[in-house]
């Protein structure tokens, strides 16, 4: 969202009653579609602020009316009126434009028709992170982000710099904070072998219904490696807190030094937070599986000290996330066209959130806006994070598909040892060499020819 972000952490914001965190469990009395359902958020990003308008203390809201084609799609975005009025207006309508027109929507529906319609918003903008630093769906440091150079370590290596009672005394802290934002009214709490999860989600077992999600994620990513990767021993369960509001999540966010864009993020010390304020059941269950594969990932994959690139720490996050579930289990690079989706208020069916990425990716391709692979395995946080996210995230996605399964020897030998050599901390350039037998830039073309026959 994809999310998000796209971001994949980054989805809509839409208050369901009783939502359940999982894709597999339908919603019990749902109500049937009226002769003219609205439009359905599926993805909903928020702008950045322009460059220089947050330094200079400028945090308006944008008023927006939003035009959807009949396949729920922005086609055009009308900038009502930017309140309080800066000199930076003019950025900040543009910025909000960019961003609005890579939302997603399930399309309104007339007598069970898709049909055209409207939308109106209020849009706050997301301040940069620190030092232009940070994925939007994970967390950084809690001490204080002044004391560090952003120029020579990033705030989460910092984290993990920490000695384990000094990670132990700030993951107590945030999880106490976090226990103070939890409503008393639908409390629970459910423990599986890796997990501790508090929520105030209402619903029968949901608490358990979150960790098997979890639990699911961390078996799939662990079923890609396991052949070159033997996981490392675990230091503890992964405390998980699912908020039922997203006002809750943001103070957690907040707290922890996450970007505040995000929808769900794992913070190093051991914690992941969610909020279920989303679109549909499939989106959450999106969010779960895409954080579990980086606090898999943290937990039992890399060397101490040592950071994925970006494109493969969230590409692999994407892959799971994008995957298929089928009888409670992630079946990994599997994907279905269309997909139905489900709230505490409708159900329907749409294309999945893998289809839309491809898309988006295949006509980036057409029209040569595509990131290339070397700018893609070569991107930073400015790039990655920046005004074309949403590209990168589903490049990233599906460069990791095609490292897998683009030849029928690489799932099983090439793609787990590849990853293997870049936990360990070994140059991504040379690992390609080493496992794959020639540089990325060489890949071009048989990428392309892969990602238009997806």
């Amino acid at each position: 969202m994809r999310y998000d972000g796209r971001m994949l952490g980054l989805r809509a914001i839409v208050v369901l009653a009783g939502v359940l965190p999982l894709g597999l469990v339908p919603v019990a009395g749902a109500t049937p579609p009226s002769p003219t359902d609205p439009p359905v958020p599926l993805l909903e990003e928020s702008p950045w602020a322009p460059a220089g308008a947050a330094a200079a203390g400028v945090d308006p809201t944008a008023s927006v009316v939003i035009h959807l084609d009949d396949r729920g799609k922005p086609c055009a975005v009308e900038v009502v009126r930017v309140d309080p009025s800066s000199p930076y207006d003019a950025a900040f309508v543009q910025a909000a434009r960019d961003s609005i027109l890579r939302w997603r929507f399930a399309p309104a529906l007339r007598d069970g028709r898709r049909v055209e319609s409207t939308v109106e918003r209020q849009v706050r903008f997301r301040p940069p992170a620190p030092g232009g630093l940070g994925p939007p769906s994970r967390s950084r440091s809690v001490p204080d982000v002044s004391e560090l150079d952003a120029g020579e370590k990033s705030l989460w290596r910092y984290v993990l710099s920490l000695s384990m009672p000094q990670r132990t005394e700030l993951r107590d802290k945030l999880a106490g904070f976090a226990d103070r934002r939890l409503s008393t009214l639908h409390r629970s709490r459910a423990t599986t072998d890796r997990f501790e999860v508090a929520t105030d989600v209402p619903g029968e077992d949901i608490a358990s219904r979150i960790a098997h999600n979890l639990e699911a994620s961390f078996g799939a990513t662990n079923g890609l490696l396991a052949s070159q990767v033997p996981p490392q021993p675990t230091q503890g369960r992964i405390l998980v807190y699912v908020f039922s509001t997203q006002a809750a999540y943001r103070d957690l966010a907040q707290e922890s030094h996450a970007p505040g864009g995000s929808e769900g993020f794992y913070h190093p010390v051991g914690l992941l937070a969610f909020h279920a304020e989303l679109g549909a059941n499939e989106v959450l269950t999106h969010v779960l599986l895409h954080e579990g594969v980086h606090a898999f990932l943290e937990a039992h994959v890399l060397r101490p000290g040592v950071t994925l690139p970006l494109w493969l720490d969230e590409g692999l996050a994407e892959y799971v996330a994008n995957s298929d579930i089928k009888n409670g289990r992630v079946v990994p690079g599997s994907h279905s066209k269309r997909t139905t989706y489900r709230n505490a208020y409708v159900t329907w069916r749409g294309q999945s959130l893998a289809t839309l990425d491809a898309g988006e990716l295949k006509k980036a391709i057409r029209t040569g806006k595509a990131p290339s692979l070397p700018a893609l395995v070569a991107a930073g946080s400015k790039e990655f994070y920046g005004e074309g996210a949403a590209l990168y995230y589903s490049e990233a996605w599906l460069f990791v598909h095609f490292l897998r399964h683009g030849r029928p020897e690489w799932a099983g030998d090439a793609f787990p040892r590849f990853v293997l050599y870049l936990a360990e901390g070994f140059e991504a350039g040379e690992s390609f060499v080493t496992v794959y037998g020639r540089p990325v830039a060489d890949f071009a073309a048989e990428f392309q020819a892969y990602v238009k026959s997806f």
